[in-house]
Order: C-alpha cells, then structure tokens, then sequence
C-alpha cells in the first residue's frame, strides 16, 4: 500500500490507487507506520494521512 501511495503514476494513476484501496479490508496501523518511518519522507505521511 505504501508503495502504491508513493508512487501511484506507476500503477494506474489516482483513479486506480483508489480503487485498490478501496478493496482493502483491513489495516495494521503499527506496521504502516513502520513502513512510513523506513522511508523517511514526510510528504508520504501526508499523502497516506490524505487516503
């Protein structure tokens, strides 16, 4: 998922990234932050706090 919030002109553009977040079901919110702080980037908090 992050990787797709990150770079999402990779896998279809928006209208595709929102369409596969909305098939998810569930999401651990301990290890999305752990994704987060292994990239490092702020913007990428702001862009998944968006979603």
């Amino acid at each position: 998922m992050v990787d797709s919030i990150n770079d999402f002109e990779k896998i279809g553009g928006f209208e595709e990234l929102l369409n596969c977040l909305s098939a998810m079901h569930y999401l651990d919110e301990e290890k999305l932050k752990v994704y987060l702080d292994d990239y490092g980037t702020q913007v990428l908090y702001q862009k998944t706090g968006f979603f």
